[in-house]
């Protein structure tokens, strides 16, 4: 089992733009093969928008994931087969978290003077609601067999007011 560290962030943390937003450069590869495919259709206005979700599709990984949540804790699980912990990273807010990972793979093989290459890349981009806040000073990932495991304790509610006191004046 491998422990990943969780970045945490709170509401006002000037970090959360950068930190919880797809990267430029990955949303400049979509709309790139967004408009390839608006090319090869020669061009015919009115399915734009299937354009940019095919390109999304092909570009981004969504790995199948299952949230659980009891009274104390949230439990999330995503299946990354093939991840190394290093290519994951793990952000929390109070309401939210936020799965990103990179994996680069690159086979080649050489058979009687042909040489076979072939490249990978899964690009992969989760985020789950909280329906209640989370203490993200508590919040554990870990990945083992390919399965990332979060679990985030749910914060205690806070006491509206003071206690009363029960002694007569």
């Amino acid at each position: 089992m491998a422990n990943l560290t969780v970045r945490k962030l709170e509401n006002n943390d000037a970090g959360i733009v950068s930190g919880l937003k797809i990267p430029q450069d990955r949303v400049e590869l979509v709309r790139q093969r967004a408009f390839d495919l608006f090319e090869r259709r020669g061009r015919q206005d009115g399915k734009e928008i299937d354009d940019w979700i095919q390109a999304e599709r092909e570009l981004f990984w969504v790995p199948p994931a299952e949230l659980a949540e009891t009274d104390k804790e949230v439990e999330i699980n995503v299946a990354m087969p093939g991840f190394d912990p290093k290519e994951v990273q793990v952000s929390a807010l109070p309401g939210e978290i936020l799965v990103q990972g990179n994996q680069e793979m690159h086979s080649r093989k050489k058979e009687k003077g042909l040489l076979y290459s072939e490249f990978e890349e899964k690009a992969l981009y989760r985020r789950f609601e909280i329906s209640q806040p989370i203490d993200i000073d508590r919040i554990t990932a870990n990945i083992e067999n390919g399965m990332l495991t979060i679990k985030a304790p749910k914060k205690a509610p806070q006491s509206g007011g003071e206690k009363k006191s029960t002694a007569a004046a």
